[in-house]
């Protein structure tokens, strides 16, 4: 064995849970090749494990499975990610000039021998196998053969309607024999909701997700146990067209983690940072149980492979179902999920369409672009565990071999979508403006599915009817469909979602397919809408006493009362829009060193224009969301152009912005399990009195006093803001909250005393969207203020859980602020 591999993984003591002696000898385990897994072609692992003695699993955290990757690897150091920060040295580039370093991209079309792939027979006997081979080894890892044996259980029926359709709804957990390795137990989770009354088997589309027999990262909020209506889902939609709805979360087959974490929020939470840990990551999960707990090799299966092979299990799950049509599988996913969803489709064939949504880098995004998020990023602690170890190959910095970069790879993402061919392949975006980040590249996901055009039309199916010059061609307009082919796009006006695009999904697939729903009963309205171009109602749900309602697009369920009314008008989008002949402020980036965190924190300011230290300025102070950073307001708000407009159309007076990071820990990016990092949520309150504010105060001209600093946030920054500006009313009197999470204290902790609160308050200010699942969280608030005589404003708009929400509502909250 390596002596490298044994010095980089022997002063990992805890949390391995055993002696040296033992660690040593499962590393040599591993070493010598008795772990299961590594190329397909080489069926000595399955010989060799069937012989093997049974072995302690490792528990790594991440940095110790991420390390031990580069040591197998022989790699010293890796080249640094991009970050979102765009005053970092590092920042990602977002310019398209730039975008293009190696712009030529290898040929779907073209056999590793250099010979043109003229015919379909071609294509499968040859050049399909070679791209397969290239994609397992070099970017995603290979399913070991000796993957143990899943057998479902239906756990839980229940009777629903959905879509104004009478529905079963079950929970079906696949369990997988764990007979090699009890200690890892491995139980996926699947819930699939069918039509009640049908002629005929219908199609399912099978999305990644938190199914609804179990608790989401977000915890109970997500389904409260109330009727009322809510906002129409991808259920509402399926069930409608004739269709079935499947959701299987991806977690219970692998951790999104490359190592083991203490988990400090939502379900499983604990606060203890001594408990025993019972690892999660890669020495967990199913390929954990495969490898009997041990480290795998770079030529394994990262998550995304993972994950696609618990969607062809359960797709095996569908073949017994004689209510299903198991030909007219669909895959859909978003973000990672959307990532995992291209990978699923290309790998296993008998998966008929795919809806791939906001997948970017290790999606559909090209590797080879130099915009946003990027293939080094991919290799970090963060994202390696998604793919094959020999990945981070093409991202060293220092290594034993030579270096390589993107423009190295044998394949780019056009190959993966070139193995959906011919079947049908929707890829899905998202706008930056409500945030589908441009971090995401959406130009370079257009490119890789004008690249694969010529394998689709090779095997007879329809393209995107554009050019196949992948350097020239461009996006089409926001909402504008290409959905005349077996391959289509559609960028969508609204975030990080695939909800707006579900129903024209449906109806592409529909005509794709010919498919026509048999109803042995008469189709509903929405079933109307929902095979045709009409935007369809919003129906309610209902299901058996004390069973959960459905969710909305975010959170829960959404019933409005007679309080919950729009107050003020939007805006038009030029409130961030550059006006030339104004004064411009100041939007600087500064560090300042944090006694409550241990460390040098960040903070995002923004001056008004004709700043003087002669002057004093009031202060707000701005908290992002549970995924953001001190960077965040100004993605979606433009926080320095829309106040440089107020300021000229003397709407505020000039004040100094704070936009801090609300995540008080000494990582404080948001990277990994976001929702871990909940606790320094709460560490932040102490962060932002003792360390933030006194930095301010040192820094810039202001005036401190209560009257003049203002605390607002959005989302689990508006609940910070209630929780921190209302327990501080000697600091603050003026705070907002802005879609506030489920962070936020009961309203009667919020105001213990009513009538101190009213007498020191300048104003408080709610708001939160009529399609957020989260409104109730303000609607108690609400409730509580009014029931107590306490003055408030409550503004409920017509958006979602969003940034065009948060942008404007800040908008309104700056022209209360500091008025006499």
């Amino acid at each position: 064995m390596d002596s490298k591999l044994i010095s980089a993984i022997l002063p990992y003591k805890r949390p391995f849970l055993m002696t040296g002696i033992t660690l040593i000898a499962n590393v040599l385990f591993v070493g010598i090749g008795l772990t299961a897994g590594g190329s397909n072609q080489d069926t000595s692992d399955e010989k060799s494990s069937s012989n093997a003695q049974p072995v302690n699993p490792l528990i790594f955290t991440t940095q110790q499975d991420h390390q031990n990757m580069l040591q197998q690897l022989g790699i010293v150091r890796l080249r640094r990610g991009r970050d979102s920060d765009q005053n970092s040295p590092h920042a990602a580039n977002y310019d398209e000039a730039k975008a293009n370093p190696f712009p030529q991209l290898p040929d779907p079309l073209v056999s590793t021998n250099g010979e043109k792939v003229t015919s379909a027979d071609v294509w499968w006997a040859t050049r399909r196998p070679e791209l397969v081979e290239l994609l397992e080894r070099e970017v995603y890892g290979r399913v070991p053969a000796n993957v143990p044996a899943v057998v479902w259980e239906v756990r839980e029926t229940r009777d629903i309607t959905v879509g104004g359709v009478a529905a079963v709804q079950k929970h079906v957990v696949g369990v997988v024999d764990n007979s090699v390795c009890p200690e890892i137990k491995v139980e996926i989770s699947l819930a699939i909701t069918l039509p009640k009354n049908i002629a005929n088997p219908v199609p399912v589309l099978l999305s990644f997700g938190w199914p609804p027999f179990e608790p989401s990262p977000f915890g109970p909020m997500r389904r409260p146990n109330n009727d009322g209506p809510t906002p129409l889902t991808r259920e509402d939609v399926l069930l409608a067209a004739g269709w079935g709805a499947a959701t299987l979360n991806p977690t219970t087959v692998q951790a999104d983690a490359g190592g083991w974490q203490l988990r400090r929020f939502g379900p499983g939470a604990s606060n203890n940072t001594d408990e025993q840990p019972t690892g999660a990551g890669l020495t967990r999960g199913i390929i954990g149980l495969t490898n009997l707990g041990q480290p795998r090799s770079p030529e394994q299966w990262g998550a995304l492979r993972a994950w696609g092979w618990g969607a062809s299990r359960a797709l095996d799950y569908f073949e017994t179902v004689k209510e299903i049509d198991a030909r007219r599988v669909g895959i859909a996913g978003v973000s990672r999920y959307g990532k995992a969803a291209l990978v699923a489709m290309a790998f296993d064939q008998r998966l008929a369409a795919g809806l791939i949504a906001s997948s970017g880098a290790g999606g559909t995004s090209l590797y080879r672009r130099e915009f946003g998020e990027s293939l080094e990023n991919l290799a970090s602690s963060g994202a390696y565990h998604w793919m094959a170890g020999n990945f981070l190959k093409y991202s060293a910095a220092e290594a034993s071999f030579d270096l390589m970069d993107a423009d190295d790879l044998p394949i780019d993402t056009h190959s993966t979508l070139a193995l959906c061919a011919p079947r049908l392949t929707f890829v899905s975006y998202g706008v930056p403006e409500r945030g589908d980040a441009q971090w995401l590249d959406h130009q370079g996901s257009f490119m890789a599915a004008i690249a694969a055009q010529p394998v689709f039309r090779l095997l007879g199916a329809k393209d995107l009817g554009r050019s196949d010059n992948y350097q020239t061609e461009k996006m089409p307009q926001v909402n504008v469909d290409l959905v005349e082919g077996a391959l289509a796009w559609r960028q969508h006006d609204g975030g990080h979602t695939d909800e707006p695009n579900v129903p024209h999904f449906v109806r592409w697939a529909n005509k794709s397919w010919s498919y026509e729903p048999k109803w042995t009963v008469p189709p509903t309205p929405l079933a109307a809408a929902a095979q045709s171009q009409e935007t369809p109602p919003r129906p309610g749900r209902t299901g058996p006493p004390g069973r959960p309602r459905g969710n909305g697009p975010f959170g829960g369920p959404i019933e409005l009362g007679p309080d919950d009314k729009q107050i003020y008008p939007d805006p038009e989008d030029s409130i961030v829009q550059k006006r030339d002949g104004i004064a411009r402020g100041h939007l600087e980036m500064i560090t300042y060193e944090s006694k409550t965190v241990g460390t040098t924190r960040k903070l995002n300011v923004y001056t008004p224009p004709n700043y003087s230290a002669d002057a004093k300025y009031p202060v707000l102070y701005l908290l992002h969301g549970i995924g953001g950073d001190e960077t965040e307001w100004q993605r979606f708000a433009a926080v320095d152009t829309l106040f440089d407009n107020l300021i000229a159309d003397k709407k505020v007076v000039p004040m100094i912005v704070v936009m801090p990071n609300g995540r008080a820990q000494k990582n404080d990016r948001a990277e990994g399990d976001v929702f871990a990092a909940a606790p320094a949520f709460a560490v932040f309150e102490r962060d932002l009195l003792d360390d933030v504010i006194p930095t301010i105060e040192t820094r810039y001209s202001v005036i401190n006093d209560r009257e003049h600093r203002a605390l607002a946030g959005l989302s689990m920054g508006g609940g910070q803001s209630l929780n921190f500006g209302l327990a501080h009313l000697d600091t603050f009197a003026w705070v907002g909250g802005f879609s506030s999470a489920p962070n936020t204290k009961p309203a009667a902790e919020l105001v213990p005393d009513p009538a101190q609160t009213k007498s020191q308050l300048k104003l408080l200010f709610l708001s939160c969207g009529n399609k957020d699942g989260l409104i109730n969280i303000s609607q108690r608030t609400q409730r509580y203020l009014k029931e107590h005589e306490i003055p408030h404003v409550w503004n409920v708009d017509s958006h979602g859980h969003d940034g065009t929400h948060w942008r404007n509502n800040l908008y309104h909250f700056a022209q209360l602020l500091f008025q006499k």
